[in-house]
């Protein structure tokens, strides 16, 4: 990360003694989390403390990050001026602000606003990602021809994709894909498969947390929208073509983002039970035809759900689920499949079933 103007802001000017002995003694954070918030060295911040003639806590305990959040304030933490440098001199976004003082991006928003610091325009927040992604391009490799040819490893990341996956439009006409899922080792077998070199990001947003995988290459958001990858898709996308022999692999992968594999206890003979959800119903309707005719399953009617959005559901009884193993699992090995939902169709019996 980038550290502007630390010559000109020593430490000192950034964390007074009274903000020291607030964090350090009223709050109890260590010594190497409060050099970490201040992109420092913990040896920076010793010497620091020895000029301020501060002991050392030695009552501090540990605080998981949720206590952390819950017991510390942003107005105890910093002064405005830092804020605004991480903002605007190392360029961190509102959540990696927030990561740095264990808060929320909202409440990093709130305080900037309070401060009167100005917050990045749509067109500036755009060129840092564009940016962003320009140093992506140089630090991380990648197959860039990966979506460019059919292939067993390819399909399957690109059901992903079209369930958990999206293109978000950058500066200058580029776009960043992203994939996310809650399973770090689902995320690793599609870096593996792209021969991808990129980190795995965790995002953190209130209560819920999710996995994403950042990639920005011109060739990949070409192909991609050649197969109908476009931004805000989830409720337009339609089901593409899809060479036969590849099917089952781009199917797997739709199932391993948006489908579910579960048991129903009002069924104890015969209790597995597949479904898929999907905000398309275009895309549902050609998935359960598609499912009928190539899997031979029986045929299912399109229900809807109706939350914040409307979503269409399919689901599949106990025999079809059973045919379902047979036809998305046939030459996968565990490199191309989530296996948690492989293992639960296991613990279901398929094995036993003569499958």
């Amino acid at each position: 990360m980038a550290q502007v103007g630390y010559q000109s802001d020593p430490l000192r000017k950034r964390l007074s003694k009274k903000n020291f002995i607030e964090l350090h003694h009223n709050q109890g954070v260590s010594q190497v989390e409060i050099a970490r918030r201040f992109n420092v060295s913990v040896s920076s911040l010793i010497r620091l403390k020895k000029q301020y003639d501060v002991p050392t806590n030695k009552n501090i305990k540990k605080l998981q990050p949720i206590q952390q959040r819950e017991k510390v304030s942003l107005e105890n933490q910093t002064l405005p001026k830092e804020i605004k440098r991480l903002y605007w001199e190392d360029k961190l976004s509102l959540a990696e602000i927030g990561k740095r003082f264990c808060v929320d991006r909202a409440v990093v928003f709130g305080y900037m606003k309070r401060h009167k610091i100005q917050i990045r325009n749509k067109s500036q927040a755009r060129k840092l990602a564009a940016d962003e992604g320009r140093l992506s391009m140089e630090l991380f490799e990648v197959n860039e021809k990966f979506f460019s040819k059919w292939s067993a490893e390819m399909a399957w990341v690109l059901g992903l994709i079209f369930t958990d996956g999206n293109v978000h439009p950058q500066a200058q006409g580029t776009y960043c894909l992203s994939i996310s899922s809650k399973d770090t080792s689902l995320l690793q077998n599609i870096k593996n498969a792209m021969n991808s070199t990129h980190p795995i990001k965790k995002v953190i947003h209130k209560e819920w947390f999710m996995y994403r995988l950042f990639i920005t290459r011109p060739q990949i958001n070409s192909d991609l929208s050649q197969l109908g990858i476009t931004p805000r898709k989830s409720l337009t996308i339609l089901f593409p073509k899809v060479p036969y022999s590849f099917l089952p692999h781009f199917i797997r992968g739709v199932f391993d983002g948006d489908g579910s594999v579960f048991f129903d206890p009002r069924s104890k003979k015969s209790p597995l039970r597949v479904s898929f959800t999907s905000g398309s119903k275009a895309f549902m309707t050609a998935l359960e035809t598609k499912l009928r005719m190539d899997a031979g399953l029986s045929k299912r009617t399109i229900h809807e759900a109706h939350r914040v959005n409307t979503n269409y559901y399919i689901r599949y009884s106990h025999q079809d689920s059973l045919k379902f193993f047979n036809y998305i699992y046939e030459g996968a090995d565990e490199s191309i499949r989530l296996e948690r939902k492989y293992q639960k169709f296991i613990e279901g019996g398929v094995l036993s079933n003569g499958i």
